[in-house]
């Protein structure tokens, strides 16, 4: 009986070991046909030709993609009336970002550190679009917790505006409407410069 299950456990380890030696000689093939279809099509003529086309496809995708300006830009301004007392509040504007819809997105920070209590502000006086020939545009939403701002800290935001989606620029003007600042980003180099108006 011993004998007869050594002999099985024999002939066990001999289907095993084909089973390997068999499924490593089908790796090899694969390996070495994958090998040659790369080696084909690395040749293949209709390979380079479609290149092109994925270029023009990235091309239009990124132009489809919305434009970011990274910018620090400083103002001061005072805090609302609607808490009292008022502050002295710093403004940062850290980025300006137009999507191919013609919204614009004005990445704000205000820093709160000369307040003794909670404050606000209202951005919508504070950043703006300005329009040389009427009317400047003014926010179509704010984001940001603006209305309780806690004394000694700071809070993020976003203004946000809608434009002209075909227009390449914009002129931004910041700061209490007696003391503004004007600086124009350009989407096309994604660069953006203080200018002067007026």
């Amino acid at each position: 009986m011993v004998v007869l299950m050594i002999a099985g456990f024999y002939i066990l380890f001999q289907k095993i070991g084909t089973l390997e030696s068999s499924d490593s000689q089908d790796v090899t093939n694969i390996a070495s046909v994958s090998t040659s279809t790369n080696t084909g099509s690395s040749s293949n003529p209709s390979s380079s030709t479609s290149t092109p086309a994925e270029t023009t496809t990235t091309a239009t995708s990124s132009q489809l993609s919305p434009v970011s300006i990274n910018s620090s830009i400083l103002f001061n301004a005072t805090s609302s009336p609607d808490l009292q007392p008022q502050a002295k509040l710093t403004v940062l504007v850290s980025r300006v970002t137009k999507t191919p819809d013609g919204n614009i997105a004005v990445t704000v920070k205000v820093f709160t550190d000369s307040a003794t209590s909670y404050s606000a502000v209202d951005l919508s006086n504070l950043v703006q679009i300005f329009n040389p020939s009427g009317s400047n545009a003014t926010s179509t939403s704010i984001t940001g917790a603006f209305k309780a701002m806690p004394p000694q800290s700071s809070v993020d935001g976003i203004v946000n505006f809608s434009m002209d989606p075909s227009a390449a620029s914009l002129i931004l003007q910041v700061g209490p409407s007696d003391n503004a600042a004007f600086y124009q980003f350009d989407f096309t180099n994604g660069s953006y410069k203080p200018v002067t108006v007026g």
